[in-house]
């Protein structure tokens, strides 16, 4: 069993692996649960997402990642794919 974030991380990825995204999407929860400002983990849970055709929990889910690390351009980028997918360019 898991016992840190990153630990959570690493299963959803595992889980990614196998295409078991609710599971994965299970475990990525639990790591923001412990670490709610996981950039990493919130940027997984939006890749989850983009593979469920969840558009709307993937934005919510790149935004998170950005909030906490508006350094890394895939959260950006994913965001911005998401947002136009949606047809939201004002945003």
């Amino acid at each position: 069993m898991a016992s840190s974030a990153e630990e959570y991380i690493q299963n959803a990825l595992d889980l990614i692996d196998e295409e078991l995204n609710e599971e994965a999407l299970n475990q990525l929860q639990k790591a923001v649960e412990l670490e709610p400002q996981s950039a990493h983990a919130w940027y997984c849970m939006g890749c989850v997402y983009n593979t469920l055709d969840d558009r709307k929990n993937a934005i919510r889910a790149f935004q998170q990642c950005t909030k906490f690390a508006p350094d890394r351009p895939e959260g950006w980028y994913n965001l911005g794919n998401g947002l136009k997918e949606m047809g939201a360019y004002e945003v």
